[in-house]
């Protein structure tokens, strides 16, 4: 999908059942154009952990 439309932000849930949020956002970051895309990691998971390697 991002390969064929343009987004100005990204908004996803941290626990997906084939990959985690996070992961996600990395591989999107990844490709060209994508680099600086804005995102937003929503999750029910209250740990300060998880809070943390969002923000990271």
């Amino acid at each position: 999908l991002a390969d064929r439309e343009h987004f100005d932000i990204l908004i996803s849930d941290i626990a997906m059942p084939a990959m985690d949020g996070l992961q996600l956002i990395r591989d999107l970051r990844k490709k060209k154009g994508l680099e600086k895309i804005p995102a937003i990691a929503l999750t029910g998971y209250a740990s300060q952990n998880d809070a943390d390697t969002a923000i990271a």
